[in-house]
């Protein structure tokens, strides 16, 4: 690294970086931490996830940049480039060049930002150089998950194996074992097989033809990484929920009278419409709940992203998202379906509070999190994208919200909370960042083999 390469040739020549050169180190800071905004605006939403993935993949395994790089002869450029570097410091430059940048992210590349650098301890040198190298990196760090994941196969079919073994000389092969292993194995292949062809028929009808075309392309990729691989058949819920109650005809009468906030995101399109009295109590009647008096609009929107499109583009996220929000319905900690349109690809629910944040943590908060994991398992819903962007506080109550990745079982993107995580950490950021880490290697894993 440039500034380390500096700092060492200043050290050896009997300098030390004292007290007095803490702005030059907080401008280089605030420099690259520009350099990184201004790059974070030509990827969309899930690349830049991967880039972070990718860095936090290196931080977290101590990975050394030099083995993802290709090497090139550019010592001698590097060495001036750090001469200069090193005269600045030594002669004691008051002003060191400063990077500006009046771009602000939104909101959900921010918070992503922000999870990277509290758990690299504002590592910026590393995410530059990814954004630097890109392709390279990404390449190496698909191959080195590959490596690994392959040896934990091989470990897995080696103890399966000696597990056989020892069955076999504990019952001394006896016929009646055998034979209930055989029926095992015919049952799991009959089921498997049953399951399989159900499912595939539900996707084929669902699914589209360009959809079909990139999961047929991947499918010998995939194959290879059966510890990580995901079956997009898991995403058929197909949820079906006899108390909810549809306020569609109320909001169609009376929604041009309501004040309008907007909120453009990357997947939708957000609105917030405040109610008039008589029309917050109609619906209050109407679903026989209290909610606040503003609810919220959300609509899906296409988008050209890889891995949006595998998993059926706005028609998933909304399906996903409906399904989701139906098998917790009126459940507390959950944002409640107030009315949805297949149509247009729009729900309605109600308003859930600010984002989480240092001053609105609630000091029950592991009650809270187990409340929801509890109620998310008796559900039969898995969130799978459970950080820090997706989690909203309203008098003093943690809501759950996002179900855009929702599935019956785990599936990508992999981030779900456990009541181990929750009584393993004593602080709420640290268990989300520790999540969200922990599952670096599949995020990874499958979303480079697209």
């Amino acid at each position: 690294m440039l500034k380390k390469k500096a700092i060492t040739i200043f050290e050896t020549n009997g300098y030390k970086i004292s007290s007095k050169n803490e702005s030059v180190r907080n401008i280089i800071n605030i420099s690259l931490l520009n350099i990184i905004k201004i790059k974070c605006v030509n990827y969309n939403f899930y690349e830049l996830h991967e880039i972070i993935d990718c860095a936090l993949y290196i931080h977290k395994n101590n990975k050394k940049l030099g083995i993802f790089k290709k090497r090139k002869n550019t010592n001698k450029k590097i060495d001036v480039l750090s001469y200069f570097c090193y005269e600045y410091i030594k002669n004691n430059r008051r002003r060191m060049p400063l990077i500006r940048s009046l771009i602000i992210l939104e909101k959900k590349k921010r918070e992503l930002l922000d999870t990277y650098f509290r758990i690299t301890n504002n590592n910026y040198f590393l995410l530059c150089k990814i954004f630097n190298n890109k392709q390279i990196i990404l390449k190496s760090v698909n191959k080195d998950i590959q490596t690994k994941t392959s040896f934990l196969q091989t470990i897995n079919v080696n103890n399966d194996v000696k597990d056989c073994n020892n069955d076999n000389s504990d019952s001394n092969y006896n016929d009646d074992d055998s034979n209930d292993v055989s029926n095992d194995d015919s049952n799991d292949n009959s089921n498997d097989d049953s399951n399989d062809n159900s499912n595939d028929d539900s996707n084929d009808n669902s699914n589209d033809d360009s959809n079909d075309d990139v999961k047929d392309g991947n499918d010998d990729v995939k194959d290879g990484n059966d510890i990580y691989k995901t079956d997009s058949k898991c995403l058929s819920n197909n949820n079906y929920n006899p108390k909810f109650c549809d306020i569609k005809n109320i909001i169609n009468k009376n929604l041009k009278k309501v004040e309008i906030i907007k909120n453009i995101g990357y997947q939708s399109n957000i609105e917030f419409y405040l109610l008039e009295d008589n029309i917050h109590n109609e619906i209050q009647n109407k679903i026989k709940t209290n909610i606040d008096n503003c609810i919220v609009k959300k609509k899906f929107i296409d988008v050209d992203e890889k891995v949006t499109l595998y998993f059926d583009g706005k028609t998933g996220q909304y399906n996903r998202e409906v399904n989701g929000l139906l098998s917790v319905y009126k459940e507390k900690h959950f944002p409640i379906l107030l009315s949805k349109n297949d149509k247009t690809k729009t729900i309605f629910m109600n308003y859930c509070g600010e984002p989480l944040c240092d001053t609105n943590i609630p000091s029950n908060w592991k009650e809270q999190l187990n409340t929801i994991i509890s109620t998310l398992i008796s559900s039969h819903c898995s969130n799978n994208d459970m950080w820090k962007n997706n989690f909203l506080v309203k008098d003093n109550i943690i809501h759950l919200v996002d179900f855009g990745w929702s599935t019956i079982d785990e599936c990508f993107p992999y981030i779900n909370i456990t009541t181990d995580d929750v009584n393993s950490h004593d602080g709420l950021f640290s268990l989300l960042d520790s999540t969200f880490e922990r599952v670096i290697d599949k995020r990874l894993l499958f979303s480079l083999s697209l």
